[in-house]
């Protein structure tokens, strides 16, 4: 596995970290924490320009057609601003998804939408029993007579908010992995209704609730109960690429504490001779690099098909989730109080490594999964 980054994807960082250094700075981050929907509609438009929004898409569905280590490269640097954005919801999950389960029409709709910025999608899966597992699927989809009913709620859903879509994942049958129908549901669709839940997490995550909402069976992206799957596929190449965001995120976090060490005084001396605040330095980078090499090195296992791919994603989620947490809690050891200012910005990275942990599998649940790959559960 070869880590070094082609000439086209050393054209994606630069280009990114330009645009990020001039309309993005850590200071916009943070207003967007703070503000009613922690959304940037104009940025948005630019993404969507400068065809980020549709990296991942073929160019047959109006997209760019990049690889998945090319959209790795683009969150790791996201994670250098800890931005806020659906853009790994919207442009990396939901349309891999799409990818894989939708028909040629949803994918020619689908798909164009979301590379040209038009459509923004949200994928509805966890329910107030939270969980990443297909038996955390218990809200109801009735199919039947042409069409489906959905009643019941899905919690903790980043940017329903502002999402045009939502890929809904319902009970139509049996337990387990069978009976799950993935089902497309516009947010304003009558009977819908979307809350954002209050709290401390950064990615703005909502309640969505379904009264009885009837939408025709050509809704269904991929086939009645057989939806498990596909999604599975799409979570599991998603991982890596969000792996590469939290990797982005703890190294910006670290920079700020190595640049707070060299210039902070304290007892005439700067504090970073001191050997204990070396040590959390050291940590920091040490959770850093594990992050991003497990995450790219799953990002390869999963692009090129590898028979290693299962243990790769669930590792690097593992090591990106709890390195991520620990990483930024060396760096507030680094920092003391000034960590914990709102205005100094650290804490737009630790809401984040809070934020995330649990997201698309919390590292128990990718030990569990681990564990089966290697036989040893």
């Amino acid at each position: 596995m070869d880590l070094g980054l082609s000439e086209i994807q050393e054209g994606i960082r630069s280009s990114v970290r330009d645009l990020l250094d001039q309309e993005w700075p850590l200071a916009r981050t943070r207003e967007l924490q703070e503000n009613d929907t922690g959304f940037d509609s104009e940025l948005w438009g630019k993404m969507a320009q400068l065809g980020w929004l549709g990296m991942g898409i073929p160019e047959a569905y109006g997209g760019e057609g990049l690889t998945l280590t090319d959209l790795a490269v683009l969150h790791e640097e996201f994670g250098r601003s800890a931005m806020n954005t659906p853009l790994h919801g919207s442009s990396v999950l939901c349309s891999q998804i799409i990818q894989h389960a939708g028909s040629e029409d949803q994918k020619k709709t689908f798909l164009s939408g979301i590379a040209k910025g038009d459509r923004i999608f949200a994928l509805a899966f966890t329910e107030a029993d939270y969980g990443w597992d297909s038996g955390s699927i218990t809200m109801r989809g009735d199919v039947s007579g042409g069409s489906v009913t959905l009643n019941g709620s899905k919690m903790f859903i980043p940017y329903a908010h502002v999402a045009d879509d939502l890929i809904v994942a319902v009970r139509s049958g049996g337990a387990g992995d069978d009976g799950i129908t993935l089902v497309h549901v516009p947010t304003s669709e009558t009977g819908v209704t979307v809350n954002q839940l209050p709290g401390f997490t950064g990615d703005r995550p909502c309640e969505v609730v379904f009264e009885n909402v009837k939408v025709s069976d050509s809704s269904i992206i991929g086939e009645a109960n057989k939806g498990w799957q596909p999604l599975l596929k799409g979570i599991n190449e998603s991982i890596p690429v969000l792996g590469t965001f939290m990797a982005g995120c703890l190294r910006a976090g670290v920079d700020m504490s190595q640049d707070y060490a060299q210039n902070r005084i304290a007892f005439g001396v700067p504090i970073g001779t001191f050997q204990r605040v070396q040590d959390w330095i050291i940590l920091g980078i040490n959770h850093a690099d594990a992050a991003r090499l497990s995450s790219y090195e799953a990002v390869w296992a999963v692009e090129n098909d590898k028979p290693v791919a299962t243990e790769a994603v669930a590792s690097c989620k593992i090591i990106a989730s709890e390195g991520f947490v620990e990483g930024m809690d060396a760096a507030h050891h680094v920092h003391g109080g000034i960590g914990v200012v709102y205005s100094y910005g650290l804490y737009a990275f630790m809401r984040q490594s809070r934020t995330l942990y649990h997201y698309l599998g919390s590292p128990e649940h990718h030990r569990e999964i681990l564990a089966s790959a290697l036989e040893i559960s």
